[in-house]
């Protein structure tokens, strides 16, 4: 039987009709299935250069294990996490519940592109964080202060308002506003940090 055109199977072995080699298994598996998605990679980019949008689409995973993929919601406004540098956080910090909790209620509600917090469209102050998180000052300023010394935010003063800033290596809007960057330059999730003597 004709495999790719090049290849025979012989009793149990696969024979290369141009070598006369025996080929592993693995290896005319690992031909064959580079083979599919460079062809298929191909087609996507030829739909794509005549204006057609494809729908599936064919990947690698880090293993080099094929997925066809697609993608869930086109033209939505989404957050990045970088799960990572997201588990390595709460890995290696005693991170309280409460403090986790503050993250995921405010996750969704970043502002692009400074990934600052924001609720019904505005900077939130202490009072309406305290009533959005139904909960008083006191803890409010607990977790922001745990959460700051753990490098997840950063608390900012201007013009008498303070702004909280996300860490945008843990959680990023997509594009970034360069003084954002500049606030986490030396953050401990910067994979460009330069680290210095």
């Amino acid at each position: 039987m004709k495999v790719l055109g090049r290849y025979d199977k012989i009793g149990n072995q696969i024979v290369d009709t141009h070598t006369g080699e025996i080929i592993d298994t693995d290896d005319i598996k690992r031909t064959v299935e580079e083979d599919l998605l460079t062809h298929a990679n191909q087609s996507v980019r030829t739909l794509s250069e005549l204006g057609i949008n494809a729908e599936v689409r064919i990947i690698k995973d880090k293993l080099g294990e094929p997925y066809e993929v697609f993608s869930v919601k086109e033209n939505h406004e989404f957050n990045k996490i970088f799960r990572v540098d997201v588990n390595y956080m709460f890995e290696n910090s005693d991170l309280s519940i409460e403090a986790a909790g503050f993250l995921g209620r405010f996750i969704g509600k970043l502002h692009f592109p400074s990934n600052t917090i924001m609720l019904n469209g505005k900077h939130p102050n202490q009072d309406e964080m305290c009533e959005f998180l139904r909960i008083g000052r006191t803890k409010l300023n607990s977790i922001l202060k745990e959460l700051e010394y753990y490098d997840v935010i950063k608390r900012v003063k201007i013009n008498g308002k303070t702004y909280i800033y996300i860490n945008p290596f843990l959680v990023c809007t997509g594009l970034l506003a360069v003084d954002t960057y500049k606030l986490f330059e030396k953050s401990i999730y910067n994979p460009n940090k330069i680290i210095s003597d």
